[in-house]
């Protein structure tokens, strides 16, 4: 195999006859597996512009689309995962034609041998392996067009759904992050999160939501709420959704996942939504909306071609302001104490003091802050007026920020007179009034 890398290092681009011919090499009646995990993995690197985990790869390579089939998580033991990776790194010889092949040069950040992650000698083993394109050109012809239009690339259609087989690799590997020794809520989170952004584009393209993708995150959640974790908002994630009825209980697990990825479309046409948000949390122990999303804070996943990918999803600042924007809109209260009598507009301006931002950032900032303010947080509360004064007026920032602070400054000073220091309360929308203002303004 290294001889063959370099020999194609040394071709020039115009590789397409050859890659056909090592793909028309594959047995035919391995053909259709091979081209299955071809676009799995094509799909999940034009995204990521990383190797997938083999782990997960060996998990959903029997998974088809139509029957849900191989979608069953469970907890496996060490040498579990390494025999499922042992025959997966096979299987892509004979299956794959050569064409993708196990990175065991590459650290990952992910652990799921259970050896942590302190040094890259602890992840040599398998279970931690990425799978990735053994050349660069291998993507690029894979991403030419017309390519998967070739006989020796063909799948049926009810057989993968590479949308759907990836929200299941994250439910699988979120599975697997919680049968470790000492399970790592960042890891947790980040497959729950990738979990969640595929099976979205799943449901844009078609909204009956896959039974198998909800009964699945439910054992997820049902494993997570067995564990004690210092990770409060994976904790009531969990306690929350165990707690309601089936229908809603995924509600209260679909709606703060996909605004923790800025999908403010999907949530804003969830039929759950109202009630989600409505609901009397004094017994189920769940976070409010807005407390969830002001504590998160807004996700990166990395992903180089997001546009691509995920059409209707934003993950910055930009889509923390508008899920905000819309849980305001719909009603939630700013000023509402949860626990420790600690409100989403306390919590926000605290966790605002602790970030450092750019120019560009705050003004973002400065335009959520002024949002909060229309809808009758606080001002009088909690620092608000010593954090613009003291980051947006210094000779460091930009005229624009500068020029922004003020006028929120001299919109505050109007307020103290008024009981409390806040101002006046924007109305909340209605449900017609919201899908009418996302008509106009595309929020």
């Amino acid at each position: 195999m290294p001889e063959l890398r370099r020999r194609v290092d040394e071709l020039p681009p115009e590789l397409g006859d050859m890659f056909q011919h090592m793909l028309n090499g594959i047995n035919p009646r391995h053909r259709e597996q091979g081209a299955r995990l071809l676009k799995i993995c094509h799909t999940y690197i034009q995204a990521y512009q990383d190797g997938i985990q083999a782990l997960g790869l060996a998990l959903i390579d029997d998974f088809q689309s139509g029957t849900g089939h191989g979608a069953v998580l469970k907890c496996l033991d060490r040498p579990s995962k390494l025999s499922l990776c042992e025959e997966l790194e096979g299987r892509l010889r004979s299956r794959c034609g050569g064409l993708l092949e196990f990175q065991h040069e590459a650290w990952s950040p992910n652990c799921f041998c259970g050896s942590g992650l302190g040094s890259f000698v602890d992840h040599r083993d398998l279970v931690d392996v990425e799978v990735s394109f053994m050349h660069r050109s291998v993507f690029e012809f894979l991403s030419s067009d017309n390519t998967w239009e070739l006989a020796c690339l063909q799948v049926p259609d009810n057989n993968v759904d590479v949308a759907t087989a990836l929200s299941m690799y994250g439910l699988q590997l979120a599975m697997q992050s919680l049968s470790l020794p000492s399970p790592s809520p960042d890891q947790i989170w980040r497959f729950l999160i990738r979990a969640t952004l595929w099976n979205i584009e799943v449901v844009r393209r078609n909204p009956t939501q896959p039974a198998y993708f909800l009964e699945s995150l439910h054992l997820v959640l049902n494993a997570i709420s067995h564990l004690k974790f210092d990770d409060q908002l994976l904790s009531a994630l969990a306690r929350g959704a165990l707690f309601h009825g089936t229908e809603l209980s995924m509600a209260h697990t679909l709606i703060p996942l996909a605004l923790k990825v800025g999908a403010v479309g999907y949530v804003q046409t969830h039929p759950n939504f109202p009630a989600v948000l409505a609901h009397d949390r004094t017994s189920c122990g769940c976070l409010p909306l807005l407390l969830q999303v002001v504590r998160q804070g807004p996700t990166s996943e990395g992903l180089t071609n997001l546009p691509v990918i995920f059409p209707d999803v934003e993950l910055d600042l930009y889509s923390q302001r508008k899920t905000i924007e819309l849980l305001l809109c719909s009603g939630s209260d700013p000023n509402e104490p949860y626990e420790n009598h600690v409100s989403p507009w306390e919590d926000w301006v605290t966790l605002i003091g602790i970030e450092g931002y750019n120019d560009l950032q705050l003004l973002e900032v400065l335009g959520m802050a002024e949002m909060f303010l229309d809808f009758g947080a606080d001002i009088a509360k909690f620092g608000l007026k010593d954090w613009v004064t003291g980051h947006c007026l210094g000779f460091i920032a930009s005229q624009q920020v500068r020029t922004k602070a003020k006028e929120l400054l001299l919109r505050t000073q109007g307020s103290v007179a008024t009981e409390g220091g806040s101002l006046p309360r924007k109305r909340a929308l209605s449900v017609g009034e919201r899908s009418g203002k996302r008509a106009r303004t595309g929020f």
